[in-house]
């Protein structure tokens, strides 16, 4: 039998000379694991500054490390071409000179051909969690996007039959861009809640930097290309950083699906706030380089929005529930005012409501990340699921975009007025059908089934529900008051408990005064934080595995 070290040694002796048979692929090997080390090197000297080496976002304070700045430069260089390029057209359409009816199709296939990726990958989920874990995924397609958008490029400059050679390259540009936007998001998953916040908040300023400088390449050609080496660089990022982040443990489709219910009130919410940002970005469209001034002060109006959450809200401020309810009235007036502005103050609404709409998705983003404290839940079919409502609504707000300029023919600005009034309208009737309280994506289970594969390993919510019960018993809590207690910790407001347990909204209110006063709390943010804690001495997780774990 061959002995392990000699195996060993010959593989290494198999690697050395294909390494020396590809020069090339040895050089970006170099220059790549350089780049490693030195950024490595940098997050252990800024977490041990804070006191906590080895661990990624744990600081209590704002400053944010190597790998996180690293995460943030990739995330914000693609998003803002997601925003630019894909999402309001800015880059080709000042150059695109044929007739509207195939440029409607063109601009159309896209964004059909993502909304449907999105949908192939929330139904196949599992293969594309295997998929998001090869670390190489993410660079690859960057560099495939980044092809893609030269091609577009080319065609677009010949003549203007050449239209129907741009609809292939279009729809495999939305299917690449939405496998790229749910693997950043399955990414940003694995981070701590605050060093999630920290990085959006930096990728929102990256991207209105990027399309600031994009906004300036004096021709066409010049754009895609800064485009496309955006996209690179996008790649490269993600390749840097992705080893230093802890890998979330794979979780089954069929075992998400039993463990959260996603609350589908909230995806109409979700659906008719995207549909409004669809709705203004087709409009952008035809601002020229004005256009890329809006799109870049409405991301760092966003991450300012953000910011101010965080400072006078606390820690429950950045989630998206508390988001939409104080934003709501700042889209309505973007909207309501926007028929009847014109020049800067038509920019101006249009800044307030993709800042909205901006806030209200990285508000998303950081829930997801809250979602995996109480649910061993898979990120990819997490994501996709709240992406699906977000995605159909903004092609919604597409299309209700290019009917409303071909009605403004007709009616003129009536059209753009009766638009708004209906986008207004169903915005809140589903803000006020939405649920409240601090978690506003998932709706209670009912029951677990505790004895669902034994053999694995415990599930999270097993440990959240047996923290609840010793606190319960800890603090001698009647039945009912830990019924009450329970959803409490869940994030339950009063209405969806009287809905859960059919009592009234007065009895509910005097079982919370015992409750917080029996377990000593002021509020159920402190409640809920009591949980967590408890639960987190309970669950043991797994050395680099943040999801998995053991019981104590």
């Amino acid at each position: 039998m061959e002995h392990p070290d000699a195996r060993s040694k010959a593989d290494a002796d198999k690697k050395s000379r294909e390494d020396r048979q590809n020069p090339a692929a040895l050089g970006f090997k170099l220059v790549l694991d350089n780049v490693r080390a030195r950024v490595s090197g940098k997050a252990r000297a800024a977490d041990e500054q804070n006191g906590d080496a080895g661990k990624l976002g744990k600081q209590d304070g704002f400053p944010i490390n190597a790998i996180e700045f690293v995460m943030a430069l990739g995330f914000g260089l693609f998003f803002a071409l997601l925003q630019v390029d894909f999402g309001s057209n800015l880059i080709a359409a000042p150059y695109f000179t044929i007739d509207a009816a195939p440029s409607l199709i063109v601009e159309t296939v896209s964004s059909v051909a993502f909304c449907a990726t999105i949908v192939v990958c929330w139904y196949y989920s599992d293969k594309v969690a295997v998929l998001q874990q090869r670390w190489r995924a993410c660079f690859v397609g960057s560099v495939l996007l980044a092809v893609l958008v030269m091609l577009s490029c080319g065609v677009r400059v010949l003549d203007a039959g050449s239209w129907p050679v741009l609809l292939p390259i279009e729809a495999a540009c939305g299917v690449v861009y939405a496998m790229l936007l749910l693997m950043w998001m399955a990414n940003i998953w694995t981070l701590e809640r605050r060093a999630a916040v920290r990085m959006l908040v930096l990728s929102l300023c990256v991207a209105a930097a990027c399309a600031g400088l994009v906004s300036i390449a004096p021709t066409f050609l010049l754009r895609y290309l800064s485009m496309a080496g955006c996209l690179l660089l996008s790649g490269f990022s993600y390749l840097v950083a992705r080893p230093y982040v802890d890998t979330a443990a794979f979780v089954s489709r069929e075992k998400t699906r039993r463990s959260v219910k996603f609350d589908m009130r909230t995806s109409v919410l979700l659906f008719v706030t995207a549909a409004a940002c669809g709705f203004c970005s087709n409009l952008t469209a035809g601002l020229g380089g004005a256009g890329f001034i809006v799109v870049a002060a409405s991301l760092v109006v966003a991450a300012v929005i953000i910011v101010a959450n965080l400072v006078f809200f606390g820690e429950h401020g950045v989630l998206v529930s508390l988001t939409f309810r104080w934003l709501y009235p700042f889209l309505t007036i973007g909207f309501l005012c926007l028929p009847y502005a014109s020049g800067l103050w038509q920019h101006a609404c249009m800044v307030l409501v993709f800042a909205v709409c901006d806030t209200c998705l990285m508000s998303l983003i950081v829930t997801l990340v809250q979602l995996k404290l109480r649910f061993k839940a898979q990120p990819v079919y997490a994501c996709s699921r709240v992406l699906i409502p977000w995605c159909w609504g903004t092609l919604a707000g597409l299309v209700a975009a290019i009917a409303e300029q071909q009605m403004a023919a007709v009616f003129g600005n009536a059209a753009l007025i009766g638009f708004s009034i209906l986008i207004v309208v169903l915005f809140s009737f589903s803000t006020a059908a939405a649920p409240y309280g601090i978690d506003m994506l998932t709706m209670p289970v009912e029951s677990e089934d505790e004895d669902d594969d034994a053999g694995d390993e415990p599930q999270v919510s097993h440990a959240w529900k047996s923290a609840c019960e010793q606190i319960a018993s800890e603090g001698g809590l009647t039945p009912r008051e830990s019924d009450v207690f329970m959803l409490l910790a869940k994030g339950r407001n009063a209405k969806v408990i009287e809905r859960e347990l059919f009592i009234s909204i007065y009895t509910i209110k005097g079982h919370n005064n015992k409750i917080y006063r029996k377990l000593g709390v002021k509020s159920q943010q402190e409640l809920i934080d009591m949980v967590e804690s408890r639960r987190s001495e309970i669950w043991k997780p797994k050395q680099g595995d943040e999801q998995g774990g053991e019981y104590e």
